[in-house]
């Protein structure tokens, strides 16, 4: 209490005196407490005050929408009814009224147990209070203990009359120790005579050491004030808030005690008035601690208690208070509701394990005039918090007087759906800490709560006394009690610091809809997460206000990551965010997978809250227990539609599911229906599955079924789910949400959607073409609709590029347009009529119905007589039976007419008008009616041409009359073309042709009814050819008026070209407005600097940054710097020696040529390579250049030092040869211990120099101390490894790791052709990877630069921290996988494994030649037909597409063929070269052994000669792995063993190895010529000699040594198919991934002693060029990947091979299923 008056009075810490011992009634002297000086360490009101403010502020800028109206259901309309009593418990004994029987010594629950035991009384305590049933009058208001329910008689006393409590025992008592003694050894008394600590301020002990103290003022209560309840004496009487004077283990008997003297006390009273029973209210304190409020200002996540602890002593004290005879148990003074859900659940609990009903009641405290509690929350708010227990009675008390209190209990009494109190303070204390309200002032305050109906119960606090009791009693007397309200339609009442009922909230774009603000989940923001893998919950905070802000009623709060631990992590956040106004202002969704990590979060909040979610796929049984516990905790819930057989996907499942859940929940648990949210799954559509088609719809349907169905229920969904399909643009995402959301909301009742409000579009801002879009994907409208929506999600990120790039905006798909309404005239209402006749002719005779005279003989026509007169009969004829009768366009009427008797259709003829003359007009007219065809009548007359508005009326008004009433011309088939004049020509008479048109067009068709209006549209922008785009704006936005407000109906237009208005630019459409209708003086001025703009973005296009075409047969005639940026571009080193000289000349210094021409070209050729436009042949080639160049430069510059050293006086030998601070940064290469391959790695390093990189490659094999050192020396920037065979990754782990350990800040570049990016997340990144040095993957050459750039860049945070997140992801998907993924035990695989039947298919014969065989005489023109040169093309990163992907249709590919085949003529030519030179050469050394496998089946023994192998004395044995992962087919699971035959049968095994030897020397020559591209072609074309090598020898093989195939007719192509019998697996790779195999087989074969091929320590073949590998002859065998192995079979592999277990591990590491010690 104390520090609640603190805080209401806004005092600094300075001026707060110290809290006293009782809170209940606060106004004793101070005394000692441990109560939490949170007044000093945070106060959130004024923060709460300034945030409304700027919310507010905020909030008045936004757009507002109407308001919809909610879906309404049949439930929705029942009329409210009288309540008789408040909401009651959901328990029988509650919803019975069973009497508590007051036989207390039957509580047995072991808990209840074991607090007695420990219970200090001295005596054996009562615990029984039943009465006899006679002992009075069965009438109210009489009352009997174990015979009448109290909670009836509560009801009929407050609905009775107004019930009186009592007021201050701290008052009292400073009362009585101002007559009398009550000093230490008073409150020591007997018992506590030696306590260890002073005693004196601790009220509630005076139960135990005064008892006649504490009675005496219960009897005075009730006798002097009346009082029809009491409160306890134990108002700190827990075991945390005893700990100040460590009395812990005595809180049992001090509740016990302060209850037993109060029921004495009334006992006493009652029997001298039976008819004013009097009851015992267990008073329930707040502790001095607080739940929601963080002690220490530093650090806002800390607690000083926590919620079970809170339950746990509060728990306790109720036992005590029961026990001593209490009747009602009160919460009060609750400045926390935290603390207050604690006590209710212990409350709870309690009633749980006895079966009782005991009423409770709620009393919460406001600090000031906020209105809010000391945690910050409303008294609406607290009441939504604490509603769940079924109070029956809910109020306020203390911090204020009752003048202060009326608005608040006002609120309340507006709000509650129970009884309620207030029992406030005698005003304000004064200077001294007293109050100084008399008893006639305090019930004059007290006044306007009975005047205005709104208090069933009334006391005091603090200052409070038995004569302002008895005051206030008899002022309440001639007033009525509060009526409790109707009962009407329950409704979703959340609430975090401000209440929120949802089934009244509108979102911020008027849909009846809560908004959950998705973006603290670490699924919805990737920001989130990182802030949250960081540990930086205070800019996570910023999220959270942001969501709010923007919309957000509810925050989602999720922190399900497997990097994180996500109880922990859920707990903090929710303890900071309790602390921050601007987030707890709303109620909190704690969302998580797990639901231990919701019920973590959950006990930190003091609102109530949503927990997302439970469902009945955990069964049954664990589904009412997690409901039942979330039901105690007063949270609302979200249910899942997911039952035991999985996901609701459906829309009958969706209505089963949930309808099964609901029954379960409402009938079985009694959870309040209002307070489940169903989630009938939100799943994705535009999948282009059609299973996912209907995903949307049906989720509408169900939900209108469920709501039908579950009355009360809401419904919610992850609504970003449904668009994940078009991830990336959220234009579109936010559009499918938007119509979604509009159906959803509107049509079927959804209520709730976790959503990004700040992106949410509002259903009235679509763009109609987005919306029909939208409406035919969520409907499944159309069959396409999921490729339409693809399109258009293509053209959206194709404007965002465009955007980004500023180039302009790329072409709208036109999609299917939503017809626009036709302006409608008068004439287009006439209603049809009853036709009695076909149309007429335009003749009088057929208007007037004049029968044919059928006398033939009276037509005397010159025509018919002519006719008439050629006729051929021989008689004269009868003539009398008298009872018997496309457009084509032109300005020539003759050429129309010409086209129109070729036309079988009715078409339209352009033109006629009255320029002719009205005769010919006419003459002209009449013939076309004749034709039956329609007309184009220009607005032209005898005068010229129409170009106002009233000269295009007058001339089509005139032309009308004519050809209607003259020549009846049908005027439905008459077009007026009132002349489309240029607009924007800067003649000031022009301006107004665009806006008379479209105002003629309406008069015309006002006044000749039935006709068309047309144009020529392209006239209209005529003045802005040659840019489209601007032409086609000004098009779309005069047809929008023209056609829709005017009634324009056709037009000659290039449809293709055609704009929609939506699809038009908004700047450029505003400018078509002015210039249209002639708004703004200066509109052509802006539309042609917009065209200037359009015409620069389109020619900027076209450029795409390349390079400027030089005609190659000039390019020497220009000066030398262009000569020199041209040799750099196109890798011409011919004359790069004369032109850098030349350059030389001219230059002030050597150092400008190569900052000038040099790097300028290069940065070209950088900037190409990097758009795609050069490749990395060229690149090579250039740097060539730019090498011989730079070569040539530095003896200059060196003596240029050494002079200018000299002339300063220096010693030039103490010149510093390694300045290296021009470069834009350094790198460090290195290719790993026991790794000898380089190519790639010198590629990098290559195009790394050209960017201006300082490069220092330090070679092959490098130690990982050898790599630290280097680094560490040359002081780099950047640390590259690179690695070609497996082992190598395990050494690239071990470089990070040291890394690490020295502390080393570099960023680790990791590269080569046995790397990935997966590895480098799962396996290396871990060791190494901070935001300052990250771990990346570089993928090819052509990313190094990129990435190197990026991470010595000014965006190297954002950069890595996208980095970081990716890798994140990835070793969640890797481990997630290995979860998912099932692999066999090493047993079961063997018993799965390929069973050859040797019998049926014997083995292959016996070589010709067993033993090793020395392979040297082969040249290198034998193997060049085997050459496969797929892989050339691949090393130097050129790839073809489709159809042109390898070669050599690469050659013909439109992007990379040209360059293609330079490469490979160069490639062709220095092969020659090595050939003619012999500058490289072949060897090798084969190995054909007797083998069988061993009697296990896992591996191979081999043997040097048959009688060996009957001997049984093997020469080595090849140890092979198993496949093990989980197969969904019958296949077997492979070994290269079971290609043997077993023991028993004559099978052989072959091997070889070959090496290209000459490389290296070819390499160090071009090096030191400063020619990369040879150096790098050299490599290239070594690595394919000696694969066409192992081919040849592979060929060989199988044909003469072995001989297995001697028949074997297959040319090269077929060979580089694979086409022939038998497999060559090597060592190290998918079949057998053991690197350590290759010792074996050197072992054999003896390749080193032989062959001249060494292994490295991690087992590289050297030199680099070599190839080593099994050969199987058996037609079954074939390759495969072992893939990932368990431990088992690793166990047993070390086991065979006599291998130390860890060693094995580390060479298998890369295939293993599980993580090595």
């Amino acid at each position: 209490h104390a520090t609640i008056i603190i805080i209401s009075l806004s005092r600094t810490a300075s001026e707060i005196p110290p809290p006293l011992d009782e809170g209940k009634r606060l106004d004793a002297a101070p005394v000692k407490s441990s109560s939490p000086t949170v007044s000093a360490a945070y106060n959130p009101l004024r923060r709460i005050r300034i945030w409304t403010e700027e919310v507010m502020t905020t909030m008045n800028n936004k757009k507002e929408y109407p308001k919809q109206p909610r879906k309404q259901f049949a439930y929705d309309e029942v009329e409210p009814i009288p309540a008789v009593e408040p909401p009651l418990p959901t328990s029988d004994v509650a919803l019975n009224h069973v009497p508590n029987p007051y036989l207390n010594s039957k509580l047995t629950h072991e808990k209840i147990a074991a607090i007695r035991a420990k219970a200090t009384s001295l005596t054996k305590p009562k615990l029984d209070y039943a009465q006899e049933k006679g002992t009075y009058p069965e009438s109210f208001p009489h009352f009997v203990r174990g015979r009448d329910s109290l909670r009836e008689y509560i009801a009929s006393l407050f609905t009775s009359r107004i019930a009186i409590y009592d007021g201050a025992m701290g008052t009292m008592i400073q009362n009585y120790a101002k007559r009398n003694r009550l000093e230490e050894e008073e409150y020591r008394g007997e018992r506590f005579v030696d306590w260890k600590c002073n005693m004196k301020g601790n009220n509630d002990q005076l139960s135990i050491t005064q008892p006649h103290i504490i009675s005496g003022i219960y009897k005075e209560y009730l006798e002097v004030g009346g009082s029809d309840l009491i409160g306890t004496n134990t108002f700190s009487s827990t075991t945390i808030a005893m700990a100040d004077y460590e009395m812990e283990d005595y809180v049992y008997e001090l509740n016990y005690e302060g209850a037993r003297l109060a029921r004495e006390a009334c006992d006493e009273v009652t029997a001298k008035d039976p008819s004013k029973p009097r009851f015992v209210v267990g008073a329930i304190g707040p502790t001095n601690r607080t739940g929601s409020i963080s002690p220490s200002v530093e650090d806002p996540a800390a607690r000083n208690v926590t919620f079970d602890e809170l339950v746990e002593a509060y728990f306790e004290q109720i036992v005590a208070l029961m026990d001593g005879g209490a009747d009602i148990l009160m919460v009060e003074t609750i400045f926390d509701t935290l603390n207050a859900k604690a006590a209710l659940y212990a409350v709870g609990e309690y009633l749980d394990f006895t079966g009782l009903d005991i009423p409770v009641f709620v009393s919460g405290t406001l600090v000031d005039q906020s209105g809010r509690t000391l945690s910050g929350q409303t008294g609406e708010a607290f009441y939504a918090s604490i509603r769940h227990s079924k109070p029956m009675c809910v109020g306020l008390n203390c911090a204020l007087g009752a003048k202060h209190m009326t608005p608040f209990v006002e609120k309340l009494a507006n709000c509650v759906e129970c009884f309620l109190h207030v029992y406030s303070n005698a005003g304000l204390p004064n200077a001294m800490g007293g109050y100084d309200e008399t008893p006639d002032d305090m019930a004059e305050q007290n006044k306007v709560f009975f005047e205005n109906g709104w208090l069933n119960m009334v006391g005091g606090c603090c200052g409070s006394t038995p004569p302002h009791i008895k005051a206030i009693r008899e002022m309440s007397e001639s007033y009525k009690p509060r009526k409790l309200p109707d009962i009407g339609r329950p409704k979703m009442w959340l609430s975090g610091l401000e209440d929120l009922i949802v089934d009244d909230v509108h979102n911020h774009l008027g849909l009846p809809f809560l908004n959950v603000g998705e973006r603290c989940n670490i699924s919805g923001s990737i920001r989130f997460k990182k802030l949250m893998m960081a540990g930086d919950y205070g800019t996570a905070m910023d999220i959270a206000k942001k969501q709010v802000e923007d919309g957000a009623h509810v925050i989602d709060i999720n922190v399900d990551d497997g990097m994180l631990d996500g109880i922990a992590a859920m707990q903090k956040f929710v303890k900071i965010a309790v602390t921050e106004p601007e987030v707890s202002k709303v109620p909190f969704m704690l969302d998580a997978s797990k639901f231990e990590i919701v019920m973590a979060g959950l006990k930190w909040c003091q609102g109530k809250c949503i927990v997302n979610s439970i469902s009945l796929k955990v069964g049954e049984e664990l589904f009412k227990e997690q409901a039942t516990l979330l039901k105690k905790h007063g949270c609302a819930v979200v249910v899942m539609a997911f039952d035991e057989e999985g996901q609701a996907a459906t829309e009958d499942e969706k209505v089963r599911i949930c309808k099964r859940s609901y029954d379960i929940l409402v009938n079985e648990v009694r959870f309040p229906p209002e307070d489940i949210i169903f989630d009938p799954n939100v799943l994705t559509i535009g999948t282009g599955m059609e299973e996912h088609a209907n995903y949307g719809v049906d989720f509408i349907k169900a939900t209108k079924t469920i709501k039908e169905q579950c009355p009360y229920v809401k419904i919610s969904g992850g609504i970003s789910n449904l668009s994940f399909g078009f991830r990336g643009v959220m234009k579109i995402r936010e559009s499918i949400h938007s119509v979604f959301l509009q159906h959803a909301i509107l049509e079927s009742g959804m209520d709730v959607g976790i959503v990004n409000a700040h992106e949410m579009i509002a259903y009235s801002d679509l763009e109609e073409d987005m919306k029909l879009l939208c409406e035919n994907l969520v409907f499944n409208k159309t069959p396409d609709a999921t490729d339409d929506m693809l399109e258009r999600t293509s053209y959206e990120r194709a404007c965002i590029d465009a955007r980004k790039k500023g180039l302009p905006m790329p072409r709208k798909p036109r999609g299917n347009l939503p017809n626009l309404p036709r302006l409608q005239f008068d004439y287009d209402r006439v209603e049809p009529i009853l036709a009695a006749e076909p149309p007429l002719p335009t003749s009088e005779a057929a208007r007037n119905h004049v029968p044919n005279s059928y006398l033939n003989s009276k037509l005397t026509h010159e025509k018919i007589a002519a006719i008439r007169a050629k006729a051929t009969l021989l008689t004269k004829p009868k003539l009398d039976y008298a009872q018997e009768k496309g457009m084509l366009d032109a300005s020539k009427f003759e050429i129309v007419m010409a086209g129109l008797k070729w036309c079988q259709g009715k078409c339209i003829v352009n033109s006629i008008s009255l320029k002719v003359g009205e005769e010919l007009f006419k003459e002209q007219a009449t013939l076309l009616k004749k034709h039956g065809c329609a007309v184009v009548v220009m607005a032209f007359d005898e005068e010229g041409q129409a170009a106002t508005e009233d000269e295009k009326v007058r001339i089509c008004k005139r032309s009308y009359d004519i050809l209607v009433n003259e020549v009846r011309f049908p005027p439905e088939d008459i077009i007026f073309d009132p002349n489309v004049l240029t607009i924007g020509t800067g003649m000031e008479e022009h301006a107004n042709y665009g806006v008379d048109f479209i105002k003629a067009t309406k008069t015309i068709k006002e006044q000749c009814p039935y006709v068309k209006i047309s144009g020529g549209i392209s006239n209209l922008s005529f003045g802005f050819r040659g840019v489209m785009k601007i032409r086609e704006s000004i098009h779309s936005v005069f047809l929008q008026h023209a056609i829709l407000e005017s009634g324009m109906d056709v037009g000659i237009v290039n449809a293709h070209e055609m704009l929609a208005l939506s699809e038009v630019e908004q700047d450029i459409r505003v400018a078509a407005e002015n210039l249209v209708f002639n708004k703004t003086p200066d509109a052509t001025d802006v539309m042609l600097e917009l065209s200037q703009r359009e015409r620069a973005r389109r020619e900027a296009l076209k450029k795409g940054g390349g390079a400027v075409e030089v005609k190659q047969t000039s390019w020497r005639d220009l000066d030398v710097i262009k000569r020199l940026e041209h040799s750099l571009i196109n890798g011409i080193s011919q004359y790069v020696v004369q032109d850098t000289e030349e350059a030389r000349q001219q230059a002030e210094k050597p150092l400008h040529i190569i900052e000038g021409p040099l790097m300028d070209g290069m940065n070209i050729i950088g900037d190409l390579f990097g758009a795609g436009k050069m490749f990395l042949p060229q690149v090579i080639k250039s740097a060539r250049v730019m090498k011989k160049a730079v070569a040539y430069l530095i003896p200059f510059m060196e003596q240029e030092k050494r002079d200018a050293l000299i002339a300063q006086g220096f010693d030039p030998e103490d010149f510093d040869e390694n300045d290296d601070s021009n470069f834009a940064g350094k790198v460090l290469m290195a290719t790993v211990k026991g790794d000898v391959h380089d190519i790639g790695k010198n590629i990098v390093a290559v195009v790394l120099g050209c960017n201006n990189y300082k490069v220092y490659d330090i070679g092959v094999m490098c130690s990982c101390e050898k790599i630290l050192e280097k680094a560490k020396e040359y002081n780099v920037d950047v640390i590259g490894l690179s690695g070609l065979i497996t082992p190598s990754l395990d050494e690239m782990v071990v470089v990070a790791k040291e890394m690490s350990k020295a502390g080393f800040t570099q960023p680790l570049l990791i590269g080569g052709a046995t790397t990935s990016k997966m590895h480098t997340a799962v396996k290396v990144s871990p060791n190494y990877f901070t935001l300052e040095h990250p771990v990346i993957h570089v993928l090819d050459a052509s990313r190094s630069v990129t990435v190197v750039s990026s991470l010595l860049g000014e965006n190297k945070v954002d950069y890595t921290t996208d980095i970081m997140e990716e890798y994140d992801e990835m070793r969640e998907d890797y481990y997630a996988g290995l979860e998912d993924r099932y692999f066999l035990t090493f047993d079961q695989a063997k018993e799965q494994k390929l069973a050859i039947d040797f019998d049926a298919i014997p083995p292959a014969p016996a070589p010709n030649k067993l033993g090793v065989t020395v392979i040297d005489d082969v040249m290198l023109e034998d193997v060049v037909p085997y050459i496969d040169w797929n892989p050339f093309f691949q090393t130097w990163e050129l790839r073809g597409r489709y159809p042109n992907r390898g070669y050599p249709k690469i050659f013909n590919d439109e992007a990379v063929g040209s360059e293609a085949k330079k490469l490979f003529d160069d490639a062709q030519n220095l092969m020659k070269e090595i050939i003619a030179n012999k500058s490289m050469h072949l060897r090798g050394v084969v190995g054909l052994f007797a083998a069988n496998r061993t009697d296990d089946g896992e591996d191979v023994l081999v043997y040097a000669s048959e009688e060996d192998r009957a001997a049984r004395k093997p020469l080595d044995k090849f140890c092979m792995l198993r496949q093990q992962a989980e197969k969904e087919s019958d296949d077997p699971y492979l070994s290269q063993s079971d290609f043997i035959a077993p023991t028993g049968y004559k099978d052989h095994l072959g091997m070889f190895a070959v090496s290209c030897f000459g490389c290296d020397t070819l390499v160090e020559k071009y090096m030191s010529e400063h020619d990369d591209y040879n150096k790098i072609m050299s490599q290239a074309l070594a690595d394919r000699f000696v694969e066409a090598f192992a081919e040849y020898l592979h060929r060989v093989i199988r044909t003469d040594m072995w001989g297995y195939a001697k028949d074997e007719s297959l040319d090269e192509e077929d060979l580089l198919k694979i086409k022939y019998v038998g497999i060559r697996p090597a060592p190290g790779y998918p079949s057998q991934p053991d690197h350590t195999e290759k010792s074996t087989m050197w072992n054999v074969i003896k390749a080193k002693e032989l062959a001249g091929i060494d292994l490295s320590e991690s087992l590289s073949m050297m030199p680099a060029a070599s190839v080593s590998a099994l050969v199987f002859a058996h037609p079954d065998s074939c390759y495969f990947a072992v893939g990932q192995v368990g431990k088992d079979q690793v166990q047993s592999y070390a086991g065979r091979k006599e291998m130390d277990l860890p060693l094995c591990e580390r060479w298998l590491s890369p295939i293993l299923n599980y993580e090595r010690d």
